[in-house]
């Protein structure tokens, strides 16, 4: 095996055992020990790839980050209507298919998001794009196709908090919060989108006439 794929396979199932050590035991009680452990791996081997813990959960947060951002991407691409498009994205976001365990990781995310540092600087980055991107959805949806009006970047923001209060009952191991995420997902994007079109038609009828015609 060539040695870049060498290293490439063991930062992978380092992360992979990182993901699942993260999810079990929490960022601050895991050590570089469990994960090289659940990895099969040596500590040195943990040393070679990353230079300390927090680089694995840098790794972990961009996989999760550059995963939704792909997936409401091509979600957004796959569909021609406005409408269509928006709620392709929506269930996009909300789906965590495939076994993952990301909920309980995400909790630890925004833990350390709270403290400063490189991942507080990563979340402030990523939420205010997928709001922007969702915003612009909204609008295209339900405005006039121009720029994301502020009703829409609040509905679009009022996405994302449910999205997150979702994934801290799945997380929580809430009964039932395992098919939260999935079930739920029709009647979400359903009021989502009611929403979003009150929200605008209430902002249009506080404009003016004259501009409200013209927005029109």
């Amino acid at each position: 095996m060539h040695q870049t794929e060498k290293r490439r396979l063991t930062r992978a199932r380092l992360v992979e055992a990182a993901l699942n050590v993260f999810a079990l035991n929490g960022y601050e009680h895991a050590t570089v020990d469990d994960i090289a452990v659940a990895a099969g791996l040596s500590k040195g081997a943990f040393y070679f790839t990353f230079s300390a813990k927090e680089d694995v959960l840098l790794a972990l947060f961009d996989l999760w980050a550059d995963e939704r951002t792909d997936l409401l991407n091509i979600a957004h691409a796959s569909h021609d209507a406005p409408a269509e498009q928006l709620g392709a994205m929506l269930h996009a976001l909300f789906s965590y298919a495939g076994g993952a365990n990301w909920p309980p990781l995400l909790i630890e995310f925004w833990s350390q998001g709270v403290r400063g540092g490189e991942i507080t600087l990563r979340l402030k980055r990523t939420y205010p794009q997928w709001t922007r991107h969702l915003a612009s959805a909204i609008q295209a949806a339900f405005g006039d196709g121009g720029d994301a009006s502020p009703a829409a970047e609040e509905a679009a923001r009022a996405m994302l908090a449910t999205h997150d209060g979702l994934v801290t009952q799945a997380a929580l191991g809430w009964p039932g919060s395992a098919a939260v995420l999935s079930k739920r997902i029709g009647g979400l994007v359903s009021r989502s989108l009611a929403e979003a079109e009150l929200a605008i038609a209430h902002q249009r009828a506080a404009l003016p006439r004259d501009v409200s015609a013209a927005a029109g």
